[in-house]
């Protein structure tokens, strides 16, 4: 905790409980902006620098040391997840946890406190998408997942599912699929079980063509 300086006078109670008060907040975290440095795809793990730099007392500032091994929180459950590509340089969202979760890390179950800190910069948990606040809605009245810029995109609404790429798109809704692009696959099967390339029409007489069989 910081010591009194020789200029500051503190004359009352009040004001010395206030001084108290002021240099204990200093030492809690609740949520501050980060600037991802490096990220473990695989474990979901970042590494940050805080982007909000401490004001000593004296009137400088001190840059918060590089936090390692911070989770990233994505929506995940049930065994399904969605993914984001953290890149060095992208910003987050840090929340500190108010009792410091080392041992929930270790299998995600019910644990006790790991220390006794409170709000401490060691149980720092990553959210992702904070400043990228400009974008170009792919559908300002649909949820869609998509670059931001909008040209390619998984649009979903009300009554239809739309893939959208670089001008290309296929919409599907509960009884038609429609697509302004070729589209090409091995076979296609009827609901009757006639397959598109195996068919053949009996009863065709030989001629100079293959009328019965595809090429």
């Amino acid at each position: 905790m910081s010591n009194i300086s020789r200029d500051q006078k503190i004359e009352t109670m009040p004001e010395l409980m206030s001084f108290f008060e002021n240099r204990l907040k200093e030492k809690l975290y609740t949520a501050l902006p980060a600037i991802v440095q490096s990220f473990d795809s695989a474990k979901r793990r970042v590494t940050i620098i805080l982007a909000i730099q401490r004001e000593i007392t004296d009137g400088t500032t001190r840059e918060i040391q590089q936090l390692l091994n911070v989770p990233v929180l994505f929506p995940a459950a049930a065994g399904f997840s969605i993914f984001l590509p953290l890149k060095s340089g992208d910003s987050v969202m840090v929340v500190f946890s108010q009792r410091g979760i080392e041992n929930f890390k270790q299998n995600y179950k019910i644990n006790l406190s790991s220390n006794n800190s409170v709000m401490s910069i060691d149980s720092a948990v990553a959210i992702a998408g904070f400043g990228q606040l400009e974008i170009t809605p792919a559908d300002d009245n649909s949820a869609s997942l998509q670059t931001n810029d909008g040209k390619n995109a998984v649009i979903v609404s009300d009554n239809q599912v739309k893939l959208s790429v670089d001008g290309a798109t296929a919409t599907l809704t509960n009884n038609l699929f429609e697509t302004n692009v070729t589209i090409k696959a091995p076979d296609f099967m009827s609901d009757s079980g006639i397959s598109l390339t195996g068919h053949v029409h009996g009863g065709v007489q030989t001629g100079s063509s293959n009328t019965g069989v595809p090429e």
